[in-house]
């Protein structure tokens, strides 16, 4: 995306950080669904998943989503947790890399003086090998 603002620095800069914001957004989504109701189910997923850990034999009906999984795979409610945690410890190891080239990008852009480096400063390498 070509930024095509001319002389207000501070215009630039904004629309570089947004475009910024805008990709590490769309990289995200390449490794979790989008929204704050379905990073709220992830959260719920992971306390749900640790109580399996912690108690095996527990009463399906307290960690719902867990055993919903693992109905709908035919997996046992320990392996649908592990299957949580596995993927809640993914995203502790992707979700600083993106952030971290987010924000390093975004200082880029508040450091940068001409509306070449802000728009240089915009370009981030999103590919993300962990």
């Amino acid at each position: 995306m070509k930024l095509n603002l001319k002389k207000d620095l501070t215009l630039i800069r904004a629309a570089a950080a947004s475009k910024v914001d805008a990709e590490a957004e769309a990289t995200q989504g390449l490794y979790v669904t989008l929204g704050a109701g379905q990073a709220m189910t992830y959260i719920e997923k992971e306390r749900q998943a640790q109580m399996v850990t912690e108690d095996p034999n527990i009463n399906p009906a307290l960690v719902p989503t867990v055993a919903i999984d693992a109905e709908r795979y035919g997996d046992s409610l320990l392996d649908a947790a592990a299957v949580f945690l596995t993927m809640a410890q993914y995203w502790r190891v992707i979700g600083p890399v993106i952030e971290d080239r987010r924000m390093s990008a975004k200082d880029r852009i508040a450091a940068a003086t001409t509306p070449a480096e802000i728009e240089a400063a915009s370009i981030v390498d999103w590919s993300i090998v962990p």
